[in-house]
């Protein structure tokens, strides 16, 4: 928690924070692979929990692995004629079925983590929701255009069936220093703010308005823009 805020060696983290950021970190690994290979590759690989390997250090997840097998992609993909291909017409049916495969890797995760903790249903959703369309913004800014990142979350997330709770919110704000960002509001809050040394909520903070939102990013340079997204 410490490369979030300045909190103590021996600070007290809300049990509410602490779970909540296990819950996010865990989501980033099937979303952030599934948006990579769909914004680069226009490929959705199966992403179920067998399919999928991380290693972790002390604060974050370091590496992902994927194993070989199924995939989906357009019949335009070179590789569509392979045994493991399964082609789909268009982009907006091989967006969905990655919005299907996140759901269906985060149901089997929730299924075990959602009682554990003190988040209701719709709470939980709301982070996959989060971490998805964030993910998919994040591989955009990691080929260099955000703005594509923002066009896949569109198509992903399309009107934000259920059980996802909304669509995409990601769009491009300027703070009060004229600096455009690209942001989105979080449907659900992460709770960094009660951690201790916080002196302000996230710029993507539900509870936060435009105004306040402007100001904080105004406090923040570009590269921490994916950190309060």
């Amino acid at each position: 928690m410490r490369q979030y805020a300045p909190t103590q060696d021996r600070a007290t983290v809300p049990d509410r924070t602490t779970v909540g950021y296990v819950l996010r970190w865990y989501l980033v690994v099937p979303s952030y692979l599934g948006a990579l290979l769909f914004h680069s590759t226009r490929r959705v690989p199966c992403l179920a929990p067998q399919q999928l390997g991380f290693r972790l250090d002390a604060a974050a997840v370091t590496g992902i692995t994927l194993r070989p097998g199924r995939f989906w992609c357009l019949y335009s993909d070179p590789e569509a004629g392979h045994r493991d291909a399964s082609p789909v017409a268009h982009e907006v049916a091989l967006g969905a079925i990655l919005r299907q495969q996140v759901i269906a890797h985060a149901a089997r995760f929730l299924a075990i983590y959602g009682p554990l903790v003190r988040f209701g249903c719709h709470a939980q959703w709301a982070t996959v929701t989060d971490v998805l369309d964030k993910a998919l913004l994040f591989a955009g800014q990691s080929f260099g255009s955000p703005q594509d990142g923002a066009a896949d979350a569109q198509l992903v997330l399309g009107s934000g069936e259920k059980p996802l709770t909304s669509s995409s919110t990601i769009r491009q704000v300027i703070d009060d220093n004229g600096r455009a960002h690209w942001i989105r509001r979080r449907g659900t809050c992460c709770f960094l703010y009660a951690m201790p040394g916080v002196e302000q909520p996230c710029a993507s903070c539900p509870r936060v308005d435009a105004v306040k939102r402007s100001q904080i990013l105004a406090t923040v340079n570009h590269t921490q823009d994916i950190c309060n997204s």
